[in-house]
């Protein structure tokens, strides 16, 4: 697991040995305890940063590092080179970072930079090229195995406590889709963090008030997909010709043809 403290990201383990600020901290990972942005193209230990809040990992094993001090995205190869993702302070308000097994990054950002007054999702893919996805009021992102991202936020222009809140469904193309709300669907009122599991289950942590669900605690939807949208993924046959479906079980769901979409076989799982 990887956490931020101060200047510094660091990896921690069960036999992690130095205790700082109640967290046990053992291999830095990034950063040489120095406030700045220096180190490109060197050793991300030797580098310096000014406070990197947000982490994700890539598919590869990359770890990607969103500093909100400079507004940047610090990239942390597996040979351990550092290096900014786009230019810095091209992020600022930067609060939330995604990676999907493609490569493609995702980043929120608690306001955007134009008139709209929103947050703003903003998506990098591997070829360095920043596109708009959307604009949301956003609080906590969450990539899901169905390559969707999972967004809670608050109604706009309202921040006071018992406000109304969403849960939105938000695809790679920025199609939105409101999953849950407060008033229908929500039995927490203060979220503190979300999540999406495998299985397309969701978790929402806070402070429950609705009736019956007094207390701190943990809450789960299931599932988050709306109808048709098993997760899965596919893989082609070696001509082109079919497409093989699988679940995030790895279970073979279906194969279709590749230029009609028809359903040529479908498996079952008791």
């Amino acid at each position: 697991m990887y956490a931020a403290h101060g200047a510094q990201v660091f990896l921690l383990t069960l036999d992690s040995q130095l205790q700082t600020s109640n967290f046990y901290l053992n291999t830095v990972i990034a950063g040489n305890a120095t406030v700045g942005s220096s180190g490109d193209g060197g050793a991300a230990t030797a580098a310096e940063m000014n406070a990197p809040t947000v982490l994700a990992v890539g598919p590869d094993g990359t770890l990607f590092i969103g500093d909100s001090g400079t507004g940047s995205i610090r990239r942390v190869g597996t040979d351990g080179t550092i290096s900014t993702v786009g230019t810095t302070g091209e992020f600022p308000n930067l609060t939330i970072l995604a990676v999907d097994r493609y490569g493609n990054i995702f980043v929120g950002q608690s306001s955007d930079t134009t008139s709209h007054g929103l947050g703003e999702i903003k998506r990098i893919d591997p070829s360095g090229t920043v596109t708009h996805v959307a604009y949301l009021y956003l609080r906590y992102m969450s990539l899901g195995p169905d390559g969707n991202l999972y967004v809670y936020g608050i109604a706009p222009y309202t921040y006071t406590y018992g406000t109304p809140s969403y849960v939105y469904q938000v695809t790679p193309n920025g199609t939105i889709t409101t999953l849950l709300s407060s008033d229908a669907d929500l039995q927490v009122t203060s979220v503190s963090g979300l999540a999406i599991n495998q299985n397309g289950a969701l978790f929402l942590g806070g402070y429950g008030s609705q009736s019956g669900f007094p207390g701190v605690g943990v809450w789960e939807y299931a599932p988050a997909f709306p109808a048709g949208g098993q997760p899965q993924y596919t893989i082609p046959s070696s001509d082109g010709s079919i497409i093989y479906h699988f679940d995030f079980a790895g279970r073979e769901i279906e194969v279709t043809n590749a230029l009609t979409g028809a359903v040529v076989t479908q498996f079952g799982y008791d």
